[in-house]
């Protein structure tokens, strides 16, 4: 069983320029190239991991500094590997990755128990009236929907999502994405926080997300 603790975004501005151990960045499609290290995106600099099309095997990811980690992931079926030549600026925008149906997800296992905070990137759709939706866990009460377009700057609900995630031992997090047409993502932040942990409960009391392994 998977389980998690997902916080609302009032507790995150506190913490932005916080992170330390199994912090990892994610730039899907290979289009594009890789975004260099100094492209924080709406996150921190450091390294980024390319992954290209497919699904269904785990990956070994790397941290902020290239280091090797524990950390592995796994999406679902995300076949199409798009350069966006709409957006050239060497961003992780530049090129994403979309399934043939509209949703999507992004398996994580390996991480080390504490908090997260977890940065989706979707900028294709760019139409309010056909949002990216974005939820933790399979809890679809907390989606958080992105609207686009990119213009070259980043924010939360126009570029990304941004989730506080409380992983437990079992080291696991799932993000679902759903976009109407093909469900897509340009990329993922997983930033751990340290001390993070009773911000999050004094502001929630927290909320637990379980999902059954399929």
């Amino acid at each position: 069983m998977m389980r998690c603790v997902i916080a609302g975004l009032s507790v995150l501005a506190g913490w932005a320029g916080l992170a330390a151990g199994q912090t990892v960045k994610v730039d899907f499609g290979t289009g594009a190239g890789t975004p260099a290290a100094s492209h924080a995106a709406g996150g921190l600099e450091g390294f980024w991991n390319t992954v290209g099309a497919g699904g269904g095997t785990w990956m070994s990811l790397r941290l902020l500094g290239g280091e090797t980690s524990g950390v592995v992931l796994r999406t679902s079926a995300l076949e199409f590997d798009v350069d966006r030549w709409d957006v050239d600026d060497g961003s992780v925008m530049a090129d994403y990755l979309a399934a043939r149906h509209s949703d999507a997800t992004l398996e994580f296992a390996g991480l080390e128990a504490g908090w997260y905070r977890v940065l989706t990137y979707s900028g294709y759709s760019g139409t309010p009236s056909h949002p990216t939706r974005v939820w933790i866990n399979g809890n679809e009460g907390g989606a958080q929907e992105i609207s686009g377009p990119y213009t070259g700057t980043f924010a939360v609900g126009v570029t990304h999502s941004e989730h506080l995630v409380r992983v437990l031992e079992d080291g696991e997090l799932l993000i679902n994405i759903y976009t109407w047409g093909d469900a897509v993502v340009n990329g993922v932040q997983l930033v751990q926080v340290p001390g993070a942990g009773t911000g999050a409960a004094l502001v929630l009391g927290g909320l637990l997300v379980r999902r059954r392994r399929r």
